[in-house]
């Protein structure tokens, strides 16, 4: 085991690092002490970044009244802690290899990735979760199966077979990949949120979204809690898309954790996937 997390720190080590503003701009976010001021003027020395995040922020995805015109506009209406996430997400996005020797259907990935990310956002407004507090779940939805690009990416010959193995119905893919590889993908996801140095909670929901446990545990952690549950939601809709309901097993562990706060929220397949559909064109921006 000692041997296989050498080789996954070695490939997690070759991953893209983030831009160095996007570097900057998780070191300033993360000292609570941060004059917003500083963080603003580094996003503003990169012009791109500063074109995407204010695309976004005036996009319908936050139903703003007024246009933002400046980074600093955007810190004061959605928060410093939301802008720090689009940031992430505006560079982990670009960061995506358009094809891999495994055979991984990006398409596929950066669609289950962003819908996670949006029903993430969904469910936490639906908990009583604040705008600038749900970015970290979205963020975190975004992020979840980043693991599984190490290895498409740098171990695509065993990915491959897992993929096979996943592909046919004889195992699971969680399953599969610690039979061939020997640990799965939210251990390298966890790994690859560390080098990246994403918020401890963030990293914590990654690496327990295929975590079920939490049924039977207090359900303190909100973030994983809404992570697994929307994971669940993203796949049955990208796999069912013709389907109008869910099935019944995903309905009783979303009731059994959280009542009917969420269970009405899941309930329309249809309307969830025009939400996602929406975040997705704006997330290609």
């Amino acid at each position: 085991m000692d041997d296989v997390n050498e080789e996954l720190l070695e490939m997690v080590e070759q991953m893209p690092a983030f831009p160095k503003s996007v570097k900057r701009v998780i070191e300033l976010s993360s000292d609570i002490n941060c004059d917003h001021k500083d963080l603003v003027r580094v996003i503003e020395h990169d012009p791109v970044m500063t074109l995407k995040v204010l695309n976004l922020v005036n996009s319908a995805y936050f139903g703003l009244s007024r246009e933002i015109s400046s980074i600093n506009h955007a810190v004061v209406y959605v928060g410093l802690n939301t802008v720090k996430n689009l940031a992430i997400s505006i560079a982990s996005i670009g960061m995506l290899p358009s094809e891999n020797g495994a055979g991984m259907n990006m398409e596929r990935f950066l669609y289950h990735s962003v819908s996670t990310a949006s029903l993430a956002r969904l469910l936490s407004k639906q908990m009583g979760v604040s705008e600038k507090e749900g970015s970290d779940y979205f963020v975190t939805g975004l992020l979840h199966d980043f693991g599984k690009i190490v290895f498409a990416q740098y171990m695509s010959g065993k990915y491959k077979k897992v993929l096979q193995l996943e592909q046919q119905k004889i195992k699971t893919l969680t399953r599969a990949e610690k039979e061939v590889i020997g640990v799965d993908h939210t251990s390298v996801g966890e790994m690859l949120g560390k080098k990246w140095s994403l918020s401890d909670s963030i990293i914590e929901g990654i690496k327990m979204h295929h975590q079920d446990n939490f049924l039977n545990n207090d359900g303190n952690n909100l973030l994983v809690n809404i992570i697994y549950i929307a994971n669940r939601v993203s796949k049955e809709l990208q796999e069912n898309e013709d389907d109008e309901s869910f099935s019944k097993e995903l309905l009783q562990a979303v009731s059994t954790r959280f009542g009917n706060r969420i269970d009405r929220c899941i309930a329309s397949p249809k309307s969830l996937m025009d939400e996602v559909k929406g975040t997705l064109q704006y997330m290609r921006l």
